[in-house]
């Protein structure tokens, strides 16, 4: 299911850390925790593993925050108005979306990092349906991309689009998650076409977020945005796409698609 969260300002506060995805991350597990310790303890600490491989996926993702009008000064995000938005998707049976959707309604929360919090109340909570999913789509990012590679122990490269491996590895991940919540891909699978194509990822614009910001954990991911995607695939991995997000880090603010 994808949602549209819509945040009303309840504080004075108009300053918000430019990277506030951690933060925003912390506050969904929280909401879901809050009803379903299990769920949410499932979500956090364990999520979906790949069978035979150290990989898990919590299957989940969320856009940016949409803040219109603002200010960008020194790292931090001046808000210019009263309410803000952001998307958010989970991959879920359909008998867990009535639950979900209840839980985010008339929360309060603040969010931000030690320096500066501005509180919200959530205002409005709206399903929004999923388009008609067609073998060929193309598809615009919401939040910034992460497609890393690993380099045998040192650390991870962060890959552009231009990249040749950046279709790969994405190829790759999302068969991944889909072989953490299914046994086996189908076997009509097999012949059918799976192709990443990048548009103009020459246009791409890399953004570096700080994870953990100001504690001893604090880590800076590269991820990309501002350029499209077309994917050839099954209509069951573009909604897969649409609900549990492209790539890595979903679930920290990465990789939230929409179709165009």
């Amino acid at each position: 299911m994808r949602l549209k969260i819509t945040l009303k300002k309840t504080s004075r506060e108009n300053e918000l850390p430019a990277s506030y995805q951690y933060e925003l991350s912390a506050w969904i597990y929280k909401i879901i925790a809050q009803a379903d310790a299990q769920y949410g303890d499932f979500l956090h600490n364990q999520g979906h593993t790949l069978p035979q491989s150290p990989k898990t996926f919590k299957l989940f993702s969320f856009s940016n925050l949409f803040i219109f009008p603002f200010q960008i000064d020194k790292g931090r995000i001046w808000l210019q108005s009263k309410t803000v938005h952001f998307f958010v998707s989970f991959y879920v049976d359909k008998t867990a979306e009535t639950f979900i959707l209840g839980l985010f309604k008339d929360q309060h929360f603040r969010l931000g990092d030690a320096v500066s919090q501005v509180s919200f109340r959530v205002e409005n909570v709206e399903i929004i349906a999923l388009p008609t999913l067609a073998e060929v789509m193309t598809y615009q990012f919401l939040s910034p991309v992460v497609v890393a590679r690993d380099n045998a122990g040192e650390q991870a490269s962060y890959l552009p689009p231009t990249d040749s491996d950046f279709p790969v590895l994405l190829k790759q991940n999302l068969l991944d998650k889909y072989l953490s919540v299914h046994s086996s891909l189908p076997a009509e699978w097999q012949h059918a076409p799976f192709e990443v194509l990048p548009i103009q990822p020459e246009n791409a614009k890399p953004k570096l977020i700080t994870l953990k910001a100001r504690t001893t954990a604090e880590t800076k991911v590269k991820g990309y945005q501002r350029f499209q995607l077309q994917m050839t695939a099954p209509r069951e991995l573009h909604e897969l796409a649409l609900l549990a997000g492209l790539v890595q880090k979903n679930a920290q603010g990465f990789g939230f698609v929409e179709a165009r």
